[in-house]
């Protein structure tokens, strides 16, 4: 069950930061953002650690669509954290580079 709540709301997230319109880079991010939390809460609530970094990661590149890298920068961190507590590694060489991209 838990399998539908992570991976329903990450696609619709995905769907909602990668839209464009005329006001920015996204018309919904109010609603994605409310998304993205929810996602992060109900992964925290089942102990989905890869998830949860997915999560993380989305939350970043949301922050970085609308230009405030120091969340980004915090968001890519605590994925970081949790892909290396799980000891996914190519997963944190992945973010690792990543974040020494945003500025």
């Amino acid at each position: 069950m838990s399998f539908q709540f992570s991976l329903i709301p990450m696609f619709f997230l995905f769907c909602l930061i990668k839209s464009k319109s005329d006001s920015g880079p996204s018309a919904h991010t109010d609603e994605a953002e409310a998304w993205i939390r929810k996602a992060i809460e109900t992964d925290e609530q089942h102990k989905m650690p890869w998830d949860l970094a997915r999560d993380y990661a989305l939350y970043a590149e949301f922050f970085q669509k609308k230009a405030d890298p120091a969340q980004a920068k915090e968001k890519l961190d605590k994925a970081i954290d949790l892909m290396r507590s799980i000891n996914a590694d190519g997963w944190v060489k992945k973010y690792e580079e990543e974040l020494a991209t945003i500025s």
